[in-house]
């Protein structure tokens, strides 16, 4: 049986790639994924692994999850297909149970991530990103660009280049980026050079 576990420091998720989805902590802004029900609100603590019927109900192999600060994402291969539920953005409004994110329906997604207050998606040739203020350059913007963006937006700097690999902590973005083709030795050739004080 094949499976996949993510986790954040106060809740956990679990696949059985069979098609069953469980996840289960600490229930705040909805990231758990469970409907709100008079039985049992979505933002009280889950002590066991309970399954989330809006994936289960989809009849579809959730083949990546992930668990942000505030919020979870889950893909679907044979859709192409991302949904998210949590809440991303300070601003914003809780999503208490997994809706689709129909800004990459139909990409390819290879890794997502999700820091308190942003996101980072890697998905075809783009990376993408999003994040409300304060925003510490993690969107990966550049320079003279805004900082923020309250919907999903391309990186630019990064078009055209295949991200493997998303991760975020707070304020920073790491991306694991394939370079191997000759076309793209420009890009890295252009990079500016961190100078490391010892």
């Amino acid at each position: 049986m094949e499976c996949k576990l993510e986790f954040d420091s106060q809740f956990d998720f679990l696949v059985i790639l069979t098609m069953c989805r469980w996840q289960w902590g600490w229930g705040a802004y909805g990231r758990l994924g469970h409907k709100t029900t008079k039985e049992h609100r979505s933002t009280a603590d889950v002590l066991s692994p309970k399954i989330i019927d809006a994936l289960a109900n989809s009849g579809m192999k959730v083949t990546k999850i992930m668990c942000g600060e505030r919020s979870s994402w889950a893909y679907i291969d044979e859709r192409k297909v991302t949904y998210r539920w949590g809440i991303w953005k300070p601003t914003g409004d809780a999503q208490m149970y997994p809706v689709i994110e129909h800004d990459l329906t139909g990409w390819e997604v290879r890794s997502f991530t999700a820091g308190p207050t942003s996101c980072f998606i890697a998905a075809e040739t783009s990376a993408i990103s999003s994040g409300c203020s304060p925003a510490y350059g993690e969107l990966g913007y550049g320079e003279n660009e805004k900082k923020s963006s309250t919907s999903l937006k391309k990186v630019d700097a990064l078009e055209d280049l295949v991200t493997e690999q998303v991760a975020m902590g707070q304020a920073f973005t790491f991306l694991i980026v394939d370079v191997t083709k000759k076309e793209h030795r420009k890009f890295v050739d252009e990079l500016s050079e961190l100078e490391i004080e010892e």
